[in-house]
Formats: structure tokens, C-alpha cells, sequence
């Protein structure tokens, strides 16, 4: 009974301790939440009313240690659980965290730069290594410059591929004379690296290259040439051109062109030079560094031509015929020649002048014009490029005017027109004055209209009005004479084309103004005979007591025929002034 109730003291006893005691609280901190393979993290116990503990670190490690460390080994997210236990491990409570464990983070590159080559003006050539790619892929890669020290990709640079390895790198766009720092770069996950740093300096500046053209257009007092800038040397050209003297090497302290400025060719009008005359050309150009000259070309400017005058001929109160010969061009050329003539010695192209072609060799110049017995000067000319220059002064003295000053006379109610010849002054159409023994070809009163009257002899000396008289024998051999003879003058004293005279009227000029018109004749037996192959002309003078010389033209030649014939036919009448 005794033990009984004693054991039944002893459960309410312990039953009494057990409720009295606290129930724990699991908590605790981390040193970090994420971590990388192989760190370790520590955990502090934070927990309330807990007398021991049980670690679970999520990758299958433990621990009972109240703050543990731990090392995570490989990559993933991890759930961390602290039990927390009463004194007598009947009371739990469970706390947990996450930690997160990433792989080890590459290490960026290792690079070196290399030496820098090939230096211009511009331009150099650099480049790097990258030995070693930090554990993770180089993506870029290259060298990055400026003028101030450490340059980074913030700066001008080149991209040169990826990965490791020697690299080659162009860097452009750089300035004369300027000092460059460069340094290698390289770029993976972890970031950009840069290698040692280097510098350089570019090349200074040179006089620019220039070649001088061709020169052309040469005159005597003009030219032009040019030149071709290839290079600037590595500045501006502020200025460019050519120079030029009658001495070798021309510089710009002689005379010059200013032609614009930079690269490329140019045009240059060289002016103000001498004619016949050499002279030396070199384009130059001219930058900062100073200026250079062209190879040098010569050339030598034109000269007027050489040209003699004629002897004067031909000579009437009112013309005369001149001339020349332009025995050399003066190296361009002649694009006028003739003869000027004036009152006054010494004519030039500004006074009266002919213009008879171009080119070298004679020419004969017609003077027209000209006043009666009046003594003119006359010189030949010519002109190319480099001027005008002039022969030998002639002179020669006009005739005196047989016709005074006349042009036409009016006869029996009819105008007609005279005309001087040498030192005869002559009526220039047919005689048409109507009296016995005259007669109109055919009888047709137009042809007398046209071709005037044929009259026999006795008639046609008697016919002239007063003050002229039908000419004789000898003052028709005078007119042919003055003409250059019998053989040329028919053609100078005919009227010109077809419209009178029947095809080929050879010969025809009417360079006398004689205007001979082929009238025919009416024969002793009252017939009428070749109107527009021929004129007949009566002289004053007899070839006999039945017979009177006259002169015949043909429509076939230039010849005057001098023939008699009787008296009773009917040739046309001409008359010269008394």
C-alpha cells in the first residue's frame, strides 16, 4: 500500500517538472546567402529556450555544433534547416534559410602591347597579345589611343577579332606630328583589361609632291600651263600655282599664278610675256612645312609674221592693184593678210585695208576707192597669234579722172553711164541714139533696148554726143594696151555670165567696167548675124577707102580681134570723152 503510493507521488512529481518547462524557438543568421563553389559560409544559432541542436545544410553535410561553418562544393540553391531542441529533447522547433551557390567567376584577361611600327603622318600600326583568357571567352579585343596617357576603348580603337593570341591593329586618322599613347585592351565576362602602355609620335610634315603640266595656247604674249598636286605632305596646301622667267628655275619670287588650294590639277594663265621669246615654267605648291617646285618646262611665245609688199600695178584714177607674199609664219598661224594704203606714210590695219586669205605665200590685193591723182602709201600686212606686222613701204599716184568726176551723161532723152579707164573716159553701154543708117537687131526695137543700135560707119563717126567722138583705131590699141593686151583685155572689158552672152562667155571679169555686150552685127546684105557670141565695135579710123578697123569679142575666149571690114555694115558704137 506503502509503494503504492509513493510511485503515485513520483509520476505527479515528474509530471509536474516535464509541464513547467519552455518550449525552444529555431533561428539563426548567415554570412552570406550567395556564395561561389568552394566558400564557406557561417552560421550563428540564434535560437531561444534550445539547449541542442541538428544542422542540415541542404547538400547532404550536418552538423550539431551550435554555430557551425560550411563549404559548398558545388553550384545550386540549398535549403539550410536548424533544429532546435529542449534540455530533455522531448520540445523541437525548425528554422531555415536558402543559400545560393554560384560557379567560381572567371578572372579578366592577360594582355600585353606590342611595339608600335610603320609610322606616317597618319597612320601607324600597333597591336597586343592576349596570353591568357581569364577563364572565360575573350570577345574583344584590340589597342585604344590618345594623346594623353592611358587611353581606354573610351577613346579611339580598333576591334581585332577575339580570343587569345597575337593580334595586328591599323590606327588611322592620326595628325602630323602629334605624340600617341596606345595600349592593348581585351574583353571577357569579367571585364576589360589593359595591357602596357606605349607611345609614338607621327611623322612631321613635308613640302607637298607637284608636277607641272604641258604648257599650250601659246601666244606672244600668253600662255597656259598648269600643274598636278599628287601629295600635300601631310598638311594643307594654302596655295598653289606657277612660276615663271627667261631664266632657268623659276621660284615664286618671280612672276607666279595663285591657283587655289589642296590636292588635285590646276589651270594657270601665264600672261604679260614678250614675244620670240623663251621662257621657263615650274608649278609650285606650298604648306606649313614650306614649298616645293615641279619638274621645269620651257616654251617660246610666237612672233608676228614676215611679210614684204609688192610692187603697185594697174594703177587708175580710182584702184590700183598691190599684193605681198608672207614668206614665214613667226611660228603661228596667219590668219589675215593684204594691203593697207593711206594718204599718209606708214598705213596700218586701221586704215584702209583688203583682207586676201590667210597662210603663207604671195597674194594680190585689189586698192579700191581711191581719189584721182592722189599719191598713196601702201604696206602688205599679216597676222597670226602674236600680232600684225608689215612689209615695205610703197607708194604710187592715181591717175588723173578722164571722166572728172562724172558717172553718167544724159543723151537724146537716155541716161547713160561712163566709166574711166587708164586715162580714158568712156561711155559704158551700147550707143542707142536713133538716126538714117542704124538699125535695132532683127529690127526688134528691144534688142535696141538691150544690145543699142548697130550703125555703118560713115553713121558711127558722126553719132557720139558733143564732146565725145567714136574712138580711133589707136585709142581702142591704148584701152587694150592699158588692159594687159589683146589677148587678156576681152575678157576685162566683157560683161560677166549668161544672161547676154551665149555659154561659155570664157574669160568674162568686166574688171574695166567696159561692160561689153554682144549686140551681133548686120552684114552688107542686110542680114543679121550673131547676136550673144560676139560684139563689134567701130574705130574712127579707115582701113581702107571702103573698110574701118573695129574690134571684135567672142564669147569663146578673152581675146580683143582687130579687124577691118566694109564700111556699109552695121556694128554697135561706143564713145570716149574728147
Amino acid at each position: 500500500m506503502k509503494k503504492k503510493l509513493f510511485n503515485l507521488v513520483l509520476f505527479a512529481t515528474i509530471s509536474i517538472f516535464y509541464s513547467c518547462q519552455k518550449e525552444p524557438t529555431a533561428s539563426f543568421t548567415v554570412s552570406s546567402t550567395s556564395v561561389n563553389v568552394g566558400e564557406t559560409v557561417t552560421f550563428t544559432n540564434t535560437s531561444i529556450n534550445a539547449n541542442s541542436c541538428l544542422w542540415d545544410f541542404g547538400d547532404g553535410g550536418s552538423s550539431i555544433i551550435e554555430s557551425p561553418s560550411h563549404t559548398y562544393d558545388t553550384v545550386g540553391t540549398f535549403t539550410v534547416t536548424l533544429t532546435a531542441f529542449s534540455k530533455n529533447i522531448n520540445k523541437s522547433d525548425i528554422a531555415t534559410k536558402e543559400i545560393a551557390v554560384s560557379p567560381i567567376p572567371p578572372d579578366p584577361p592577360t594582355v600585353t602591347t606590342t611595339a608600335v611600327t610603320s609610322i606616317t603622318q597618319n597612320s601607324a600600326s600597333g597591336g597586343g597579345n592576349v596570353t591568357d583568357d581569364g577563364g572565360s571567352t575573350v570577345t574583344a579585343r584590340g589597342v585604344c589611343w590618345g594623346t594623353t596617357q592611358n587611353p581606354t576603348t573610351n577613346n579611339s580603337h580598333t576591334t581585332d577579332g577575339s580570343g587569345t593570341g597575337t593580334f595586328t591593329s591599323s590606327i588611322t586618322g592620326l595628325s602630323v606630328g602629334i605624340t600617341y599613347y596606345v595600349r592593348a585592351y581585351a574583353t571577357n565576362s569579367a571585364g576589360t583589361i589593359y595591357g602596357n602602355q606605349i607611345s609614338f609620335t607621327t611623322n612631321p610634315s613635308i613640302p607637298p609632291t607637284v608636277s607641272t603640266s604641258s604648257v599650250s595656247n601659246i601666244t606672244h604674249n600668253s600662255a597656259t600651263c598648269g600643274g598636278n598636286v599628287t601629295s600635300d605632305g601631310g598638311a594643307t596646301v594654302t596655295e598653289r600655282g606657277v612660276c615663271w622667267s627667261t631664266s632657268q628655275y623659276p621660284t615664286i619670287s618671280n612672276y607666279h599664278t595663285t591657283d587655289g588650294i589642296g590636292t588635285g590639277t590646276f589651270t594657270s594663265s601665264i600672261t604679260g610675256l614678250s614675244g620670240n621669246t623663251t621662257y621657263y615654267v615650274r608649278a609650285y605648291a606650298t604648306n606649313s612645312a614650306g614649298t616645293s617646285y615641279g619638274n621645269q618646262v620651257s616654251f617660246t611665245t610666237d612672233q608676228p609674221p614676215t611679210v614684204s609688199t609688192s610692187s603697185v600695178s594697174n594703177i587708175t584714177y580710182k584702184s590700183a592693184i598691190c599684193g605681198g607674199n608672207v614668206t614665214s609664219d613667226g611660228g603661228a598661224t596667219v590668219i589675215a593678210r593684204g594691203v593697207c594704203w593711206s594718204t599718209s606714210q606708214y598705213p596700218t590695219n586701221i586704215d584702209s585695208h583688203t583682207t586676201d586669205g590667210s597662210g603663207t605665200g604671195p597674194f594680190t590685193s585689189s586698192i579700191t576707192g581711191l581719189s584721182s591723182n592722189t599719191t598713196y602709201y601702201v604696206r602688205a600686212y599679216a597676222t597670226n597669234s602674236a600680232g600684225t606686222s608689215y612689209g615695205n613701204q610703197v607708194s604710187f599716184t592715181t591717175l588723173i579722172d578722164p571722166c572728172s568726176g562724172m558717172t553718167t551723161i544724159l543723151y537724146s532723152g537716155q541716161t547713160y553711164n561712163i566709166i574711166g579707164i587708164g586715162n580714158q573716159c568712156w561711155i559704158a553701154e551700147n550707143l542707142n541714139y536713133n538716126t538714117g543708117n542704124s538699125w535695132c537687131y532683127d529690127n526688134n526695137s528691144s534688142n535696141c533696148n538691150t544690145y543699142g543700135r548697130l550703125y555703118n560707119w560713115e553713121t558711127a563717126c558722126t553719132v557720139c554726143p558733143a564732146g565725145w567722138h567714136l574712138p580711133t583705131d589707136a585709142e581702142f590699141t591704148n584701152l587694150t594696151d592699158y588692159l594687159g593686151g589683146e589677148s587678156v583685155a576681152g575678157g576685162k572689158m566683157k560683161e560677166t555670165g549668161t544672161t547676154h552672152w551665149i555659154p561659155p562667155n570664157n574669160g568674162a571679169t568686166n574688171s574695166s567696167g567696159f561692160t561689153g555686150l554682144p549686140g551681133g552685127y548686120r552684114s552688107t546684105d542686110d542680114s543679121y548675124n550673131n547676136l550673144g557670141y560676139g560684139a563689134n565695135f567701130w574705130s574712127a579710123t579707115e582701113y581702107d577707102s571702103s573698110n574701118g578697123w573695129y574690134r571684135h569679142l567672142s564669147h569663146y575666149d578673152a581675146d580683143v580681134n582687130r579687124f577691118g571690114y566694109s564700111k556699109s555694115a552695121g556694128y554697135s558704137v561706143r564713145c570716149v570723152k574728147d
